[in-house]
């Protein structure tokens, strides 16, 4: 489906959200895959640089805001834990390859500090390279650097946001 359709059956959904449940229509849960496929791979952005400033998609975001109207909860393996939640983990049924080709890291929570510095630091020095650098300016991408605690502090300030977006949205957990 086209941007343009794709943007005209999520706006509609959104008009009737309260409407919406986990296998109402099929037709918009298929749209929302769509738009979640496309920002999973940069397809699709919510928000990009355009002539310098930033031009937020709203039918984007409210894409991801229907996808929590439109999944139930299930209980969801990790290993040894287990979790209740409507979003799978970003890796879930990834297999080496797929981690290989997705060209990132991904560590255990547990793992000590100084090797979270180290890999740190040498991502730091590889993010630096000018040719890299120049690729990811003209995707729009800032290459921002930060500790693991600015890290952690980052994404709960984006939890808070987003907790506050799923509210407004009138999003309830069944």
């Amino acid at each position: 489906m086209s941007n343009t359709d794709l943007q005209t059956l999520i706006e509609a959904a959104w008009e009737r959200r309260t409407e919406l449940s986990p296998g109402s229509d099929r037709k918009v849960a298929d749209a929302v895959d769509e738009v979640l496929a496309g920002l999973d791979s940069g397809a699709l952005r919510v928000a990009e640089k355009a002539g310098g400033d930033w031009v937020v998609h709203q039918w984007v975001k409210k894409a991801v805001l229907l996808s929590f109207r439109l999944q139930d909860n299930v209980v969801m393996d990790a290993g040894a834990m287990k979790f209740y939640d409507k979003v799978d983990s970003k890796f879930a049924g990834y297999d080496a390859k797929a981690f290989a080709d997705g060209g990132f890291r991904v560590v255990p929570a547990a793992t000590p500090g100084a090797i979270i510095a180290r890999l740190n630091e040498e991502t730091r020095k590889a993010l630096q390279a000018p040719a890299l650098l120049d690729i990811l300016e003209r995707q729009g991408i800032e290459v921002q650097y930060s500790t693991a605690a600015e890290f952690g502090r980052l994404m709960s300030d984006d939890r808070q946001r987003w907790s506050r977006l799923v509210k407004e949205a009138g999003v309830v957990l069944r």
